[in-house]
């Protein structure tokens, strides 16, 4: 990449949002991507290589909290994707996944999923 670069120009999104699952059951693969923010009509530059760590919150669930287990971070390659493919929530409710990286020592911007739920699986549902 070309300049100088700082956490306010390095933006993530997510390509693949995380779908609706089942306690206990991996979720199906979502993808963060990472690239260099520019005014349009410019294109961003991928940014192969940053460190990404999903966190999951906001169950809806009582009593509240968010069991997970799984990859929780992962490294973008040349594409600037950084797919997650193993990542389960053990209990029912409504969530969100926050997405953070960093980039050569700089952290990126954060981004934050579509809501997503989880159901019971044939009543188990626990941490």
């Amino acid at each position: 990449m070309f300049g100088q670069f700082n956490g306010a120009n390095m933006a993530l999104t997510f390509t693949v949002q995380p779908k609706n699952g089942t306690a206990f059951v991996k979720l199906d693969s979502f993808v963060v991507h990472a690239a260099t923010v520019v005014p349009s009509p410019n294109v961003g530059h991928v940014l192969e290589g940053v460190g990404i760590t999903v966190s999951v919150a906001n169950n809806s669930g009582v009593p509240a909290g968010a069991c997970v287990i799984g990859t929780l971070f992962a490294t973008t390659n040349d594409k600037g994707d950084a797919v997650f493919k193993n990542v389960t929530v053990l209990k029912a409710g409504g969530y969100t996944i926050t997405a953070s990286g960093v980039y050569q020592t700089v952290p990126t911007q954060s981004k934050v999923s579509n809501l997503f739920n989880v159901k019971n699986n044939k009543g188990t549902d626990g941490c």
